[in-house]
């Protein structure tokens, strides 16, 4: 099974704002280990999603390539006055970028194979979601069905 989470752009991950209330005294935040030190970011957030991009892994102004990351945690960071603060870990979770113009390469390649052997539109897209979860990681289901959309005309919900 791949513990990777394929991210295109930005991913929106939806959360229950009701058990993680937004304030200036709790919020989300990915660690992770690099070069020896631990990484800590807070995570931006609208009211119902995390927003994960390659931003959150840039140290000193350089991003840093997913594959010299083996794991982040997302946590979800408590201040509280008087008392130690509190870090709840949440997942762990190991990102990957899309390289997508290889990525864009590769699709086009696997969807002429897949017509030219009389796949079913709907078999076309299971295919295409198997290869990208087997082969880069488990994509956010919004995320990708924007960039399935926006550049092979998939639509995951017809």
């Amino acid at each position: 099974m791949n513990d990777s989470y394929l991210i295109f752009d930005i991913a929106e991950i939806r959360i229950n704002p009701e058990a993680f209330l937004k304030s200036e005294k709790s919020f989300f935040c990915i660690k992770y280990r690099y070069q020896g030190k631990m990484i800590e970011k807070a995570v931006n957030r609208k009211e119902d999603s995390l927003i994960i991009d390659e931003s959150l892994y840039a140290v000193n102004g350089k991003t840093i390539p997913f594959e010299k990351i083996p794991d982040t945690q997302l946590c979800y960071y408590e201040i509280s006055e008087g008392k130690k603060s509190k870090y709840t870990k949440i997942a762990d979770f190991k990102p990957v970028f899309a390289d997508e113009e290889q990525l864009k390469t590769e699709i086009t390649l696997l969807i002429s194979i897949l017509k030219a052997s009389q796949k079913t539109k709907a078999e076309i897209k299971m295919e295409v979601l198997t290869f990208l979860d087997e082969f880069y990681g488990r994509p956010d289901t919004d995320n990708v069905k924007d960039w399935l959309n926006r550049n092979f005309q998939i639509h995951i919900n017809d």
